[in-house]
This record gives C-alpha cells, structure tokens and sequence, in this order.
C-alpha cells in the first residue's frame, strides 16, 4: 500500500481524495491523520454574488434543524463551527471562494456561505496530506 507520507520533493500530497478510490485502510489513515490534524480540508465554490470581506473567517453554530434532520442550520444552540474562506476571482455576479473547513460539520461550508448571503453555485474538494 502506498504511504500518505510526504512525496519525495517534500511537497504535501495535493489532489481530489475519495475514499472509494483507495479502500477501507488507507481511509481510515486519513481519517485518523484528519483527527491529530493533518488533513488540511479546502474546497473551490464557486457562489453568487461578491462576498465581502473578501477574505475572512465564518463562524456559525450548526445543528440539525428540528422540523427536518436531513437540514443543517444555523441556530445559537448548534455546536460551534468556522470555516475561513478567501476570494480567488470574480466575474459576471459570481465568485470563485477557496474555503477551508477549521471544523468539519455536516454540509458546513454550503450552509456557512448561504447564511452569509453568498449560496452555493459549484463545488470542487482538494484535500493536503500532510502527514510526515
């Protein structure tokens, strides 16, 4: 099985992961890595509007809501969730954000840029390696 250890140019891994692709082992490395913090989680949205500031933290609690678990909102009593988030470009009323999960809550950064006032248009998932 490969190592998740750095490349031999000591660069982190970098790339699109899905547990599917590399079995049940090597996912729950990951997973394992992810809790000691070695997993740098980023994402490529690409949302409507212009979000200002144009880099920044958000920092929302997140729960279930209550009429429908299969929703996740943003409510006080919620557990505690951040997701920093950074503009890579803009144009014609959408922008390309480059976010990253500090907290790892269900649909978090869907819900985290909505509540802002800058939903969701599409996604794409990178995530670093960086275990040694």
């Amino acid at each position: 099985m490969p190592s998740l250890g750095r490349p031999p140019d000591g660069r982190p891994h970098q790339g699109v992961y899905s547990p599917r692709d590399h079995g049940e082992r090597r996912h729950a490395r990951i997973q394992r890595d992810a809790r000691a913090g070695g997993v740098t989680k980023e994402y490529l949205a690409v949302v409507r509007g212009l979000p200002r500031p144009s880099e920044g933290v958000i920092r929302l609690p997140l729960q279930h809501d209550p009429a429908d678990r299969r929703r996740i909102v943003v409510d006080e009593a919620g557990r505690p969730s951040q997701t920093r988030y950074r503009v890579v470009s803009s144009e014609h009323g959408c922008s390309l954000v480059r976010c990253e999960l500090v907290t790892g809550r269900t649909h978090q950064i869907g819900v985290h840029l909505a509540a802002s006032g800058w939903p969701i248009s599409v996604t794409a998932h990178m995530a670093h390696l960086t275990r040694a």
